[in-house]
């Protein structure tokens, strides 16, 4: 919101309320009618000019007496209309403060739906690991670019008899378990989940020595016994390699 825009109603306000040359006129007439009038009327009253000169002299501190009551009246007059004027600029102000506040938070809301909702888009809920529409991209990618590399498919043997036996919730924990394992053996390939006990590793130097050695790697990560809540469970991986 631009403040100097916000704040310009009020200033012409000030302008128009509070114009400096007021007073000054006002003072001014007021001067030459008390010049012009007050001098005639006491020539008209006094004829002796002892009396006239001396009437002249409480003439005169009569005249800075009214004066200065009416310049004390108008200077106050416009004092309580700055003091409200400025109560004014205050509230807008505070207003102004406020919406950017709200802004701000509305800002931060949204940024942070935006970051969720791209994981939700990109990211794999359960592992964390880039998904299946992260995976299409990057194939097309790379086949546009005329790269060569290497895909692995992994498949999980017996997770359905782990969620069969054990339920669900245990055999979520090994698909957790297994995408933190590749994430910090592989941390220099692209892994993702495909959905189910599907991983997908995709493999850019692609040279043959390599593919055997990332082929048994992957295969080796299961050769251990997984402890799940108090559960045992031994398994196995199914490895494909796509050229």
């Amino acid at each position: 919101m631009d403040n100097k825009r916000l704040f310009e109603p009020i200033v012409e306000e000030l302008y128009k309320k509070n114009n400096p040359w007021r007073p000054v006129i006002f003072y001014a007439v007021f001067g030459f009618f008390w010049i012009l009038f007050s001098d005639k009327l006491l020539g008209v009253i006094v004829t002796d000019s002892e009396v006239y000169a001396q009437i002249q002299t409480y003439k005169g501190w009569l005249y800075v007496g009214i004066t200065t009551a009416l310049l004390y009246v108008l200077i106050l007059y416009d004092n309580r209309k700055i003091f409200s004027l400025n109560r004014k600029i205050n509230e807008k102000n505070s207003e102004v403060v406020a919406f950017a506040e709200e802004a701000i938070a509305m800002e931060e809301e949204l940024q942070v739906q935006v970051e969720k909702l791209n994981k939700m888009v990109h990211q794999d809920p359960l592992t964390g690991l880039k998904n299946r529409l992260v995976f299409e991209k990057d194939v097309e990618a790379l086949i546009q670019s005329g790269k060569d590399f290497t895909i692995y498919y992994i498949d999980i043997d017996q997770l359905k008899n782990l969620n069969d036996i054990h339920g669900h919730h245990i055999g979520d924990l090994l698909l957790v378990e297994f995408a933190h394992l590749l994430d910090e053996k592989f941390v220099q390939l692209q892994l993702y989940r495909w959905g189910g006990d599907e991983f997908l590793v995709i493999d850019v130097v692609n040279q043959g020595q390599e593919i055997v050695n990332i082929a048994n790697g992957l295969l080796e990560l299961t050769h251990r016994t997984w402890i799940l809540e108090e559960v045992e469970f031994h398994t196995s991986i199914s490895v494909g390699v796509i050229q």
